[in-house]
């Protein structure tokens, strides 16, 4: 309780039969902390915080988790095709919503897809109704009949909604 690891922190091979408690834990998600702390050691943390019913400080080192896997991915240059969607699928989850943790992030790329959208289609920047275009339920006439472009909107809105909501019910649940 109340520990602080300012050069991290290695449960890797740590053998934990009982509950850990990591409550007021400082400065493992600090910049010189998290590169001496490994995934699973994040892992470890996350399920024992989740064990106690922390649920949102085990989002955090959920997010910490993530975050190590994707510098582990996506660092490896041995069988490179393979790990190319990977390590794309956590660099757009980092940047859409910090692995689900911020849903201020995933609101302003929802309103930016609008505002884009929008400007792509009307060539004004700020375009009164550009609100349309943040919303899934836009019909396809509202795009001028440019398929690809509502095909694509709508497939970003609807990772961005998503995104959104697993933030918000990360920040709420019980």
């Amino acid at each position: 309780r109340k520990a602080t690891f300012r050069k991290g922190l290695n449960l890797e091979y740590a053998n934990i039969e009982k509950e850990m408690n990591f409550f007021g834990v400082k400065e493992l998600d600090k910049k010189p902390s998290v590169k001496l702390t490994s995934q699973e050691t994040y892992r470890t943390v996350k399920y024992q915080l989740q064990k106690v019913g922390n649920i949102i400080e085990s989002n955090k080192y959920h997010a910490l988790e993530l975050q190590k896997k994707k510098e582990s991915i996506c660092k490896c240059s041995c069988e490179f095709i393979k790990i190319i969607p990977d390590c794309l699928t956590l660099s757009i989850h980092k940047v859409s919503s910090n692995y689900s943790t911020n849903w201020v992030w995933a609101l302003g790329w929802i309103l930016a897809v609008g505002v884009l959208t929008s400007y792509i289609l009307t060539d004004k920047l700020f375009y009164n109704e550009f609100y349309k275009y943040s919303s899934l339920l836009s019909s396809l006439d509202d795009f001028y009949c440019v398929y690809w472009l509502f095909m694509l909107n709508k497939i970003i809105l609807g990772y961005l909604y998503y995104q959104f909501v697993t933030a918000v019910r990360k920040d709420t649940r019980k």
